[in-house]
């Protein structure tokens, strides 16, 4: 099964050109247009890595990974503005995985991409087993069906 990343980017046109270079490398995406959004849709789709943008409204994007590390683990790549060289090294030290600045080529990011999930997934396939759109958390055995529209909890004996 294809990993999910979650872009989180009120630009539009850099969305659309992430989501189509991520797509023609086989991954499935998921698009959050503030931060609020996006903590809500990683805690309902758990994706495989977040894809975020510094500039973004209701909740930036430092606000959106500090709660995301607070929750756990997953890979992320955070996209900055130009004319901003210390947010590299602002996010790196909050616990982004990589940050890239703005334009960024989008086979650059799915390459990046590539190489994070390559890294993150021998820790991560021990804990979640996923087939299809069941997905099993073996730690706390919790089943889900993924569906497009977010996750329904399996309630199973």
């Amino acid at each position: 099964m294809s990993s999910l990343i979650l872009i989180a980017d009120d630009d539009r046109e850099s969305v659309e050109r992430l989501d189509a270079a991520l797509r023609r490398e086989g991954f499935r995406t998921v698009v959050a247009d503030d931060g609020q959004q996006a903590i809500e849709l990683h805690a309902a789709l758990k994706p495989d890595l977040v894809l975020l943008s510094v500039a973004l409204p209701v909740r930036d994007g430092w606000d959106v990974l500090g709660e995301l590390r607070r929750r756990g683990d997953t890979p992320v790549v955070m996209i900055g503005e130009q004319d901003q060289p210390h947010h590299r090294l602002q996010a790196l030290r909050i616990g982004a995985d990589d940050h890239l600045i703005r334009p960024a080529d989008p086979l650059e990011v799915a390459a990046r991409v590539q190489s994070i999930l390559r890294r993150a997934t021998g820790g991560r396939n021990a804990k979640v087993l996923r087939v299809g759109p069941l997905e099993i958390q073996l730690e706390n055995y919790m089943a889900a069906v993924l569906k497009t529209g977010g996750r329904r909890r399996l309630d199973l004996t």
